[in-house]
């Protein structure tokens, strides 16, 4: 039914997913699949709307930046204190 050659296309994909599941620390492709599952279902994260996962990228962007401008205030002064 199937081609030689889709066989074994299908076969080097499995080995291939197979060896990233394995250095991810999975047993095996089923576990990794139900852990992932398991994790989209709870996570509420990963519920959220499009909309809603825009605001709070947003929210994370302004707050990262708003540390970084702390963190070279912090620095200015500590060079000032320094001289």
């Amino acid at each position: 039914m199937y081609t030689e050659e889709w066989k074994k296309s299908k076969q080097r994909y499995l080995e291939t997913f197979g060896k990233k599941v394995e250095a991810l620390g999975f047993d095996n492709p089923d576990t990794a699949v139900i852990t992932a599952l398991e994790k989209l279902i709870s996570e509420p994260e990963l519920k959220s709307s499009g909309k809603e996962q825009e605001i709070k990228i947003q929210e994370l962007r302004n707050r990262l930046e708003d540390e970084q401008r702390r963190t070279q205030e912090l620095q200015k002064e500590l060079e000032i204190r320094i001289e």
